[in-house]
């Protein structure tokens, strides 16, 4: 594990790093409309799993465990998500407040 800790550590921040284009694009589409929203998911899915699988293949280049880095992936792709999502879902509450605000009919 001593020497697995730095591959997992870069892992876990590739990971945070993926959580945090994920929040991104979604938080973008919610700004848009709800019909762009509806694509995020797959996206979202792609750069995950793409992470995963990249970790995968270039762990055996490295001296570190692959198991270990897959954990830092993962760990990285999870932990994060929770206050993204939080975030996320108050910028979707924070944009029903202002359509509510809007009146209808103006420019």
């Amino acid at each position: 594990m001593k020497e697995s800790l730095p591959g997992l550590l870069l892992c876990f921040a590739a990971g945070t790093l993926a959580a945090y284009l994920n929040y991104l694009m979604a938080k973008r589409a919610i700004r848009r409309s709800a019909s762009a929203f509806t694509a995020v998911p797959v996206y979202r899915m792609i750069l995950s799993v793409g992470l995963l699988a990249a970790v995968y293949f270039i762990a055996p280049r490295t001296g570190w465990s692959r198991t270990w880095m897959l954990v830092g992936a993962a760990a990285g792709l999870t932990i994060p998500s929770l206050p993204f999502s939080w975030l996320l879902m108050r910028a979707a509450r924070d944009g029903e407040k202002k359509d509510e605000q809007k009146p209808e009919g103006g420019n």
